[in-house]
Parts: C-alpha cells; sequence; structure tokens
C-alpha cells in the first residue's frame, strides 16, 4: 500500500483459494458477510463488509434457433 503526499493511497490484495501467484495470499476462509479491514500503522484505509453470493437459479437452457 502507497499513501502519496496528496493523500491518495493506492495499493492492491489478492486472495485466492487456489494460489498460482506467489503475490497471491491463501483464501482459507468463507469471506461472505464478514468485514473485511484494511489499516496499516493504525490507519484504517477500508472496512467493508463483502456480500453474500447471489443464490444459484434455474439453469436456463438455450434453445436453437430455428432458421425459416
Amino acid at each position: 500500500m502507497a499513501v502519496h503526499a496528496d493523500g491518495r493511497v493506492k495499493g492492491e490484495l489478492e486472495f485466492a483459494s487456489r494460489r498460482d501467484d506467489d503475490d497471491e495470499l491463501p483464501l482459507d476462509f468463507d469471506p461472505a458477510g464478514q468485514t473485511i479491514d484494511v489499516q496499516q500503522a493504525g490507519t484504517t484505509f477500508l472496512s467493508t463488509t463483502v456480500s453474500s453470493p447471489a443464490p444459484a437459479g434455474p439453469a436456463r437452457r438455450s434453445r436453437p434457433r430455428s432458421h425459416s
């Protein structure tokens, strides 16, 4: 995370359930409904609650087009 002199903040956190890059942190918990705080040196830069995924609906089938 970088804080610029004008107060802008830039940073990135990346979690993955399957790590395919060395810079990813393991996602070994279900974040749905959890509050996530990004802090550095006692300053909170981001606080958000992760939404739950939308429930899966019935599968939609595509119908073949009839060419008339």
